[in-house]
């Protein structure tokens, strides 16, 4: 049985978080002087949520705040690649 578009989309996302995350630890165990900078790939694969961190209230949550904002926006991302896949799968079966 053939996977559904969406199941594709939603693997190479997380497959790729799952590399910037790797990423991520890799450079924050070599070098701790600037933690957030050692996260950038999960910060842009979590764009345009995590562009709330730089709002006046949400730059002073702290780390954990940064991380629930950027784990947030991951997810949300995931959600809605996935409707976009699903969408998108119906329109290429209802044309076929």
């Amino acid at each position: 049985m053939r996977r559904p578009l969406a199941w594709w989309v939603l693997t190479i996302y997380f497959v790729a978080v799952l590399a910037a995350l790797g990423a991520a630890a890799m450079r924050l165990r070599e070098s701790i002087e600037m933690p957030g900078l050692a996260a950038i790939e999960l910060v842009l694969l979590a764009l345009p949520w995590s562009l709330a961190l730089g709002i006046e209230p949400m730059s002073r949550v702290g780390l954990a705040g940064m991380g629930a904002v950027v784990l947030g926006g991951l997810l949300l991302n995931a959600f809605i690649l996935t409707r976009v896949a699903a969408r998108l799968q119906r329109q290429i079966t209802k044309s076929a």
